[in-house]
């Protein structure tokens, strides 16, 4: 199984959310600022914004799409959520402990948080004795999600995030897939004769679910906790799953191994409450698909919801509605071909209430930035802009990672890929391609050719609005300052001096300064190292076809990449075939026409969106480009996601263990069976297995993403564009709202004010030099978790 979830196409980086603005000022009252920043200032009370893309569905426990879990986090609260200096405090819980291993945390509630309809009123159930109860927030209802989530037919794709944690998840989640197993009659899956043990005893069931176990999770079979035929009865109950309600408002997690940082994970929707009575009702297939079924607790209200639209309406009931300064939030959905012409014209008419400055936008550029004309422009710089509008300030936030994602198994069946260039049975592009790509993947050397063949002094001309091309350039899968040890290290530094130990560097420092933020040096090849990989590449290719006469790779292997020009506009075209074509050009240099070795094809076929997207989710290319962002506060959030069934592994073919070949030391080729990631798993399994210091653990960790990013070549890390010097204009400030590196709290609009006027960037830096004080006092004060205790203390 494979449970893909929080990623992102390159699309979310095409079309922005911009901060957020108001059409009109809301009502007839005047709403002034309260708080630190920017106290007094008139406000306004409605909050426009353009989404990329409309709801897919608001099931907390079946997406973990960015584009659906960031309305999830204004309409339902969890137990913890992240305050505006990212120190974790209590939301629904008003107490939390956890005992001296880090295995067990058990949350109060607070009563009477009451369960609401879109429409504001409160949700009635009736009891086992058919009496109206009006509901509210229990502790059952955590069970529930749990339930819901580990329920093998459910097919959620966030049930990783559960039984990777939970004790018992993987017992409950694979007993459940077992009775479907059976029920289906099934004769071969991970080695077990499903269709016998219909009739078998219980003991015979337990010894197939303990395979099971080891085959889903990845498990070596003899660390696989031992199950007796006694104890199906409470696995099938669920009361051996560590998610348990010890009373009507406390509810208990115990984990299967100490995790300091598991309260980050619930600031994420698979661990947010859903009504039992509510979810009875609706069911899976029908909870979360439209604004009428989906209950809530949290500030906002879903008041409309189509393709064109979202909408949200203050809940006036919410406990905390003090903190929650907008009535009314639109969200439109901006058509694939928005400008940043036209965004900044929105904003100039009142549509929006913020545009970000794009050097495409030469007109925008010269009003805002330079100041004179297009054609003559004026002094004004980024760093010193012309207007005094300009938010012009140097990011640091955490974002999608970026990278270039290789798909070594491929789907064959081109009857699936229409919308490919093998769709429509093309002449040019046989359905047998594919399979001779596919095994061409299963090569070290052709994987590293096409990676590190991309010359990203063509690739970065793509980001033609900042002054430096390569500003948003990334290295590492984990971004820097995502997690800190217990020194207030940055995971980064363990990242650094494991590259340079291998490279033979002095130092961490220098491997930075070749692999660090915004540097390509150390990852960028010149035209002859790129003629040296081919020629290993094309050395490791002939031996193979040796070892495989009756099934060879044949030239040119042809590799299409998912791309996205064939809906996103002329420019985006020549963007995407000046770096294409140059690599083709360096990687067969010299050789004639008809005889490349491999050939990047741009895929101009998915024409819309919604096809691209398609193509991408279903895996149906061999090179993308995919963004992730961290579900928690720990490297393993990254690296997790390419192991073997891990949580990107449908877009690397590696759900299951794949082959691998590689040209060892004397230049001979090596088979591997099943050891395309059998060292990175490893690794991994090593790094997470570390739980008593996190200056071991995050050395372990750095290993193993050393080993992912320059040993497997499955994936290259390339850009997290929330980096450098930005420039926008905004009416929108956000100083005290939510946020985290991790989580959902970046979604959230608590918080938040919309000005009548958009304010000045000197006035902008104001608040974010007070804001940088009282940040460093909270820090100080409680550090970086502040849930345990009680709200009574």
């Amino acid at each position: 199984m494979t449970f893909p979830k929080k990623t992102a196409l390159l699309l979310a980086a095409l079309v922005l959310v911009v901060p957020l603005s108001s059409c009109d000022g809301g009502g007839s009252d005047k709403i002034y600022v309260t708080g630190p920043y920017f106290t007094g200032y008139e406000a306004k009370d409605v909050y426009n914004a353009y989404l990329g893309s409309s709801i897919s569905t608001l099931n907390s426990a079946k997406s973990q799409s960015a584009t659906d879990v960031r309305h999830l986090a204004n309409f339902v609260d969890g137990l913890v959520m992240n305050n505006e200096f990212g120190i974790l405090e209590r939301q629904l819980a008003s107490s939390a402990s956890v005992n001296a291993e880090y295995t067990q945390f058990d949350f109060t509630l607070k009563q009477n948080v009451p369960w609401f309809t879109y429409d504001g009123a409160q949700y009635v159930a009736k009891n086992t004795e058919g009496q109206d109860v009006p509901q509210v927030v229990k502790a059952d209802d955590f069970v529930n999600t749990a339930e819901i989530i580990l329920n093998y037919a459910n097919e959620s794709e966030i049930a990783y995030m559960v039984t990777m944690f939970i004790d018992g998840g993987w017992e409950y989640y694979c007993y459940t897939e077992m009775l479907k197993l059976i029920k289906d009659r099934n004769t071969n899956y991970a080695g077990v004769n499903w269709m016998t043990l219909k009739s078998a005893s219980n003991d015979a069931k337990a010894t197939a679910l303990m395979t099971l176990i080891a085959y889903e999770s990845g498990m070596d079979p003899i660390d696989v906790p031992l199950i007796l035929g006694e104890d199906l009865e409470n696995i099938a109950n669920f009361s051996r799953v560590g998610v348990k309600a010890t009373s009507e408002y406390v509810i208990q997690y115990r984990l299967n191994q100490p995790a300091r940082f598991f309260p980050t994970l619930l600031t994420y929707a698979p661990f947010y409450p859903i009504n039992r009575a509510f979810f009875a009702q609706h069911k899976f297939a029908g909870f979360g698909t439209s604004k009428e079924k989906l209950l809530y607790n949290g500030p906002y209200l879903c008041s409309e919801w189509s393709d064109t639209k979202v909408q949200y309406t203050r809940n006036e009931n919410y406990y905390n509605v003090k903190d929650v300064h907008i009535k009314t939030v639109n969200y439109m959905v901006a058509p694939d071909t928005i400008s940043y012409a036209e965004m900044r014209e929105d904003f100039e008419n009142g549509v929006i209430d913020g545009f970000t400055i794009a050097k495409e936008d030469s007109v925008g550029w010269a009003q805002y930035i330079t100041g004179g004309t297009p054609e003559a422009p004026g002094s004004g710089t980024v760093q010193n802009p012309y207007s005094p509008l300009v938010n012009s300030r140097e990011l640091n936030t955490i974002d999608y990672t970026w990278h270039f994602t290789l798909n070594v198994e491929r789907e064959t069946d081109v009857g699936l890929q229409p919308n490919t260039i093998f769709g429509g049975d093309s002449p040019d592009y046989p359905a047998s391609a594919i399979a001779n790509t596919n095994k061409a993947m299963k090569i070290k050397e052709v994987r590293r050719l096409i990676l590190d063949g991309i010359d990203f002094e063509q690739y970065n001309q793509t980001n033609t609005n900042t002054e430096d091309i390569h500003q948003y350039q990334l290295n590492t899968l984990t971004p820097p300052g995502y997690v800190f040890d217990e020194n207030d290290r940055d995971y980064l530094e363990y990242y650094y001096e494991e590259y340079a130990e291998n490279k033979g560097l002095e130092n961490g420092e220098a491997a930075k300064a070749l692999i660090g933020p915004q540097k390509i040096e150390g990852v960028n090849y010149s035209d002859a190292e790129v003629l040296t990989m081919r020629a290993e590449a094309a050395d490791a290719v002939a031996q193979y076809n040796a070892l495989n006469p009756t099934d060879p790779i044949t030239t040119p292997i042809i590799v299409e990449n998912a791309g996205l020009a064939g809906y996103a506009g002329t420019s985006y075209i020549t963007a995407e075939a000046r770096w294409i074509n140059d690599f083709n050009d360096r990687v067969n240099s010299g050789l004639a026409e008809g005889n490349e070795f491999l050939t990047i094809v741009n895929n101009l076929k998915a024409t819309t969106s919604d096809k691209a997207s398609n193509n991408a989710y279903a895996a149906y290319y061999t090179l993308n480009t995919w963004g992730w962002i961290g579900d928690y506060a720990d490297p393993l959030t990254y690296l997790h996601t390419y192991v073997t069934n891990g949580d990107m592994s449908l877009f690397t073919g590696t759900k299951a263990a794949r082959d691998n070949y590689y040209l060892n030391a004397s230049d001979e080729l090596v088979y591997e069976e099943d050891g395309l990631l059998e060292d990175y798993d490893d690794l991994v399994d090593d790094a997470k297995a570390i739980t008593s210091s996190n200056d071991l653990r995050y050395d372990a960790f750095a290993e193993a993403e050393y080993e992912l990013i320059n040993n497997v070549y499955i994936i290259k890390p390339h850009s997290m564009n929330s980096q450098g010097w930005a420039v926008s204009v905004s009416r929108a400030i956000g100083y005290e709202n939510p946020t985290a590196s991790y989580g959902l709290a970046d979604y959230r609009l608590t918080g938040m004010w919309v000005l009548v006027e958009p304010p000045t960037g000197a006035e902008r830096q104001v608040a974010r030099d007070l804001q940088s004080q009282k940040k460093a006092v909270a820090l100080a004060e409680t550090g970086i978790y502040n849930y345990l205790g009680s709200d009574e203390e």
